[in-house]
């Protein structure tokens, strides 16, 4: 990929470069001018790195929950199912968790040591996990950071990277367009990356699905409740039909830090995440500014429900 005054080339695919050449616009829903074709090349403008997704991808569509009335004496004679656990007591299958905390506390070794446990079947939290397929997606680390933070976690469980062949992620640090939704007016449009994600799952199987950090995927206004529970609802949709659980990093605002209660942004982050996890070091205290005091940083952590 080049860049040049704002217009992006990407290398297309035999079908996208059919529907740019018949003046049609790959990506759909976007209301800008159509690419150009040059030297073989898709050329998208104004819109920075979009991503490009073949024609099997855009074809995917996302999960729709239905509403469904139902009796409670229905419920009589069937079995009631327990429910399901990434991690037991912690983290929930089939919704959404929220993992709080300030920044350099090691929110993104977590996701990592928990994505090396369930893909291999390994302890975590003190809990044996059932091993699965996952995808982590990482905004703040390149591919080569998390391979340094994976390879020392494996050497702590005395195992090599070889032996996580289930532990899929990508590193979008650098990319334009992450967000799964933006908002135009009140409606909320699905973009490709979401799209993307979504596809990634079903094909892996994944049981795990993580992002790092939320405010990365979420093209809304972080204090507007009606646009963080739509985003958050998406998410559920998939976390349920998939069958997978799935994890988003968050930072405290300064009011969450302060209260203790690692509140971000809108009221629609604590209430429309199914469970939220806060992670913090019991060796650093804070001022009523939330700010750090003088005691020292230590390497333990504290994980509150």
């Amino acid at each position: 990929m080049s860049e040049d005054n704002n217009n992006c080339c990407w290398q297309g695919y035999d079908d996208i470069m059919a529907i740019a050449a018949n003046g049609g616009d790959p990506r759909g829903w976007m209301d800008e001018p159509p690419p150009e074709i040059h030297d073989g090349k898709v050329h998208f403008k104004g819109r920075g790195n979009v991503i490009a997704l073949p024609k099997r991808e855009r074809e995917h569509h996302l999960p729709e929950i239905q509403w469904h009335d139902e009796k409670l004496s229905d419920w009589a004679e069937r079995e009631i199912p327990d429910r399901r656990w990434l991690v037991p007591e912690w983290i929930p299958r089939e919704q959404v968790t929220g993992l709080y905390g300030v920044g350099g506390i090691n929110k993104t070794d977590f996701l990592v040591q928990l994505h090396l446990a369930k893909s291999a079947g390994l302890p975590f939290l003190g809990f044996k996990l059932e091993p699965g397929p996952t995808y982590g997606l990482f905004c703040e680390d390149t591919s080569e950071e998390i391979v340094r933070r994976a390879a020392r976690i494996s050497a702590h469980y005395g195992k090599s990277l070889a032996d996580f062949p289930d532990f899929h992620f990508a590193s979008l640090v650098g990319l334009d367009d992450p967000e799964f939704v933006i908002f135009e007016g009140t409606q909320m449009k699905v973009t490709e990356a979401l799209l993307r994600f979504d596809r990634k799952i079903t094909t892996l199987g994944a049981v795990l699905a993580t992002l790092d950090t939320a405010p990365h995927f979420f093209g809304g206004n972080e204090v507007v409740r009606r646009e963080v529970t739509k985003f958050l609802r998406k998410l559920d949709a998939i976390s349920i039909a998939r069958g997978c659980g799935m994890l988003y990093t968050a930072h405290p605002s300064v009011r969450g830090k302060s209260s203790k209660t690692f509140d971000s942004g809108s009221t629609g982050w604590e209430g429309s995440a199914r469970a939220r996890i806060s992670i913090h070091d019991p060796g650093t205290q804070e001022d009523d500014e939330g700010s750090a005091g003088p005691r020292p940083a230590t390497d333990r952590r504290i994980l509150t429900r």
